[in-house]
């Protein structure tokens, strides 16, 4: 996929909750990255960014529900299969909380078919 292509994606999706490393402004973000992290890189171009600004409480919670080894301060792989639970028990929830997860889901699907997984870096 070229540069341009990803651009698009970020693009097509509105963001309210979610911005890219452009629109980015301090650090206190949990970066979404594509594939696995390699442990070096950081604040990609590529990645998008949730504001620990934001309420996201619920949205925690959902993480840990779905993800045992999720921590907001470490690293945490997402599998495709977890996704769709994450958005199911957003939707459930309703509020904030699925307007989030509706924002940034066809930035994850389409990072899903490409890589296979998303890694969120902590703050």
């Amino acid at each position: 996929m070229k540069n341009d292509d990803l651009e698009n994606i970020t693009r097509i999706c509105d963001r309210k909750y979610f911005c890219s490393n452009q629109d980015r402004q301090g650090t206190g973000y949990l970066e979404y990255t594509k594939g696995r992290w390699d442990k070096e890189t950081f604040w990609q171009d590529d990645s998008m960014y949730l504001s620990i600004d934001f309420e996201i409480f619920d949205y925690v919670q959902i993480l840990q529900a779905v993800l045992p080894n999720y921590d907001t301060y470490g690293v945490t792989e997402i599998l495709p299969e977890q996704w769709k639970q994450i958005r199911s028990k957003a939707k459930r929830r309703g509020g904030t909380v699925v307007e989030m997860v509706e924002e940034i889901d066809c930035w994850m699907y389409d990072t899903f078919q490409i890589h296979g997984k998303v890694t969120i870096l902590g703050i």
